[in-house]
């Protein structure tokens, strides 16, 4: 699986400018922090996750744009309730944004295709002091929304809403490695600094 990483890389920024130069009027970088809403559902699991920051770069376009989102959340499973000791992700995608603008404020769907880097190992014990980790790099999708507006001349505030989903699970890995899911999807909410140019 980690192999397909630098071509599936190469596919998310050939997925991310499947849109005509012109429609990329306005380039943007974008610092946020961001939580997931719905963490990987498990027995004993709660709502969020501990926040977690990244940086997306792209463009808004007039009605098409794109954007390549790199993000690292240390927590994405409540690791307390479910006797974790560690639930980390890397997320890297590219996404194509479709939607208008109303004045100077942008308003968009989101659709993309990216890789997960997955790290979680449950948390020793007098019986188990070595337990399994799962370390492994998963295909991901991704859906949402979200909106982009001005404060001042090149400045401004970007909210974003995302739908992931993972593929590739083995489901022999996950309850080694102390998860009781069959699938791994949940909702990301962020928010940060617009710079556009």
């Amino acid at each position: 699986m980690k192999r397909a990483i630098l071509p599936l890389g190469v596919l998310v920024l050939v997925f991310s400018g499947l849109v005509a130069p012109s429609a990329f009027a306005q380039g943007f970088i974008n610092p946020f922090v961001g939580v997931t809403l719905t963490s990987p559902k498990t027995p004993t699991s709660t709502a969020t996750s501990k926040q977690g920051f990244g940086i997306a770069l792209g463009s808004l376009g007039g009605f098409v744009g794109g954007d390549t989102e790199f993000a690292y959340y240390p927590e994405v499973i409540d690791q307390s309730s479910n006797g974790l000791k560690k639930s980390r992700a890397v997320l890297f995608s590219g996404s194509t944004l479709i939607g208008p603008k109303i004045g100077p404020v942008k308003i968009y769907g989101a659709l993309g295709v990216g890789n997960m880097w997955l790290n979680v190992q449950k948390a020793s014990s007098i019986l188990v002091p070595n337990p399994a980790t799962l370390s492994h790099t998963y295909l991901t999708f991704n859906v949402g929304g979200g909106i982009a507006t001005p404060l001042v001349p090149h400045f401004g505030i970007r909210g974003d809403l995302r739908y992931h989903r993972a593929f590739g699970f083995k489901l022999g890995d996950l309850s080694n490695a102390g998860l009781a899911i069959d699938r791994f999807d949940f909702w990301r909410a962020a928010g940060g600094l617009l710079v556009t140019f």
